[in-house]
């Protein structure tokens, strides 16, 4: 284990200890353990052999709020071992924290923020022993909270973060950054503000400049950049809406060369009915592989109810080809089905990623999702899920699809034990056809999730509201 993941897993440690303190406080915790086999563990395109795998892990969940702190965390990790084909051992899963400690109640705040999760070394390929890194985005900083008059109010914020990946083919980077806001409130659910914001990236001096297995190699271009963006944000919500529109623009500077953009986001939930609710999300704004990468993983280390169990899929985050600045547009829908018994959803999306200096690293996707849950009796649940993704790597003439299926069948032999199985497919057809394979997966395993209570407190101070 690195330090990185070290410095993780200490941090969502204290998480669990400052729990145990008297607080309005929800703990909820789980240990999961299986057996299981990869027909492909390598996923190659030929030649494969399969081996039985060893995986041991759990989930934390801390939502605690103190007079003075909040804290939250999200952990879903595990270690998974594999029997033989000399593939080493390795920590799969991520964890989401954050603290916000009101050093003057309601005025001045501090803030620090960490994602651990692994992403690909090579985008090109799948994620597997030889290609999953460990990646850690990191920040911390003051938030300043001055009310002008009944309905207005000035926020600054400033945040230092460090960006570090375990590979050698992505820059660890400094990130400085600064918001200040003039927010006035519309109505008890509803603000409109004016924000300014200002970003600088300095990259490391690391050896990046090619990764041999891709298609021309030397995409890497390690430039530093500054970010400026101008926006006005406005929020709303109600029983049944919650909307986020971000409008402006925004530029970046990067070897003496300055790129323009519109910036737009815009994010928007509806519950149809008591059973339907549909979300739906785009925009276009400029980003990069850290701040891409911590919004990917943001959640994904909490564990939702009706969702497999810990360690059955692992996820792993795509890294770009180039850690330099891009542009991103982007859209997504989705709709959920939720009863007493039966939980359905399905959704898709579309993006494209033009980087600023490397060209050839852009790329297009789409991609498609459904899931089906479903509680047969009081003591089983079914899941089944699918996804299909085409990946197309325009300017260096290299797409590809990926179709991946699940179905997880559980039975409660206790209150606090579970068994399952799962089985999972997978295919990747690619143009280059070394990254092209076929997996499929078993798994047999056993989780323990205690009883848990949470304790009645007072409400936190630490949040800005």
């Amino acid at each position: 284990m690195n330090a990185v993941s070290s410095r993780m897993l200490c941090g969502a440690a204290l998480a669990g200890v400052l729990a145990t303190q008297p607080a309005a406080a929800v703990v909820d915790w789980s240990l999961n353990g299986s057996t299981g086999y990869d027909t492909n563990p390598g996923r190659l395109s030929q030649g494969s052999s399969g081996s039985a795998t060893l995986f041991g892990g759990g989930t934390l969940t801390v939502d605690e709020h103190r007079p003075r702190l909040d804290t939250t965390v999200g952990g879903n990790l595990g270690y998974q071992e594999f029997l033989s084909n000399g593939y080493r051992g390795q920590l799969v899963g991520s964890v989401v924290g954050t603290l916000r400690y009101a050093l003057v109640p309601k005025t001045l705040f501090w803030s620090v923020d960490d994602t651990f999760g692994q992403g690909t070394s090579n985008a090109l390929a799948a994620a597997t022993p030889a290609n999953r890194t460990n990646v850690n985005v990191f920040s911390t900083g003051p938030t300043l909270v001055l009310p002008l008059n009944g309905v207005m109010r000035l926020q600054a914020d400033a945040r230092y973060g460090r960006d570090t990946y375990e590979n050698g083919y992505q820059p660890n980077d400094d990130r400085y950054s600064g918001t200040l806001g003039l927010i006035r409130q519309l109505s008890p659910a509803s603000s409109l503000g004016l924000n300014l914001d200002y970003a600088k990236v300095q990259y490391s001096a690391r050896n990046t400049t090619s990764i041999p297995t891709l298609p021309g190699g030397n995409l890497f271009q390690a430039a530093d950049y500054d970010r400026q963006s101008a926006f006005l944000r406005y929020t709303a919500s109600d029983k049944r809406n919650t909307l986020s529109l971000d409008a402006g623009a925004s530029k970046v500077n990067q070897a003496n060369q300055t790129f323009n953009s519109p910036l737009v986001r815009l994010n928007l939930s509806h519950r149809v009915s008591s059973y339907w609710s549909v979300t739906a999300s785009g925009g276009r704004e400029f980003t990069d592989g850290a701040q891409n990468f911590a919004s990917s993983v943001s959640h994904s280390g909490v564990p939702l109810p009706n969702t497999p169990p810990p360690g059955v899929p692992q996820s792993t985050q795509t890294l770009p080809l180039t850690n330099q600045p891009l542009r991103t547009d982007s859209g997504s829908a989705s709709a959920t089905f939720q009863a007493t018994r039966t939980t359905f959803s399905f959704g898709g999306g579309v993006s494209h990623d033009h980087f600023l200096l490397t060209t050839r690293s852009d790329d297009n996707r789409t991609d498609a999702n459904v899931s089906f849950s479903r509680r047969l009796s009081p003591f089983s649940d079914l899941h089944l899920g699918a996804s299909y993704e085409y990946r197309d790597f325009v300017n260096i003439a290299v797409s590809d699809r990926t179709t991946y299926a699940n179905a997880t069948y559980s039975w409660q032999i206790d209150p606090a034990f579970r068994v399952y199985t799962s089985y999972n497919y997978e295919k990747r057809n690619s143009s280059t056809h070394v990254y092209s394979y076929t997996d499929n997966r078993f798994v047999l395993g056993i989780t323990y999730t205690p009883q848990h209570h949470a304790p009645v407190g007072a409400g936190s101070m630490a949040t800005p509201r």
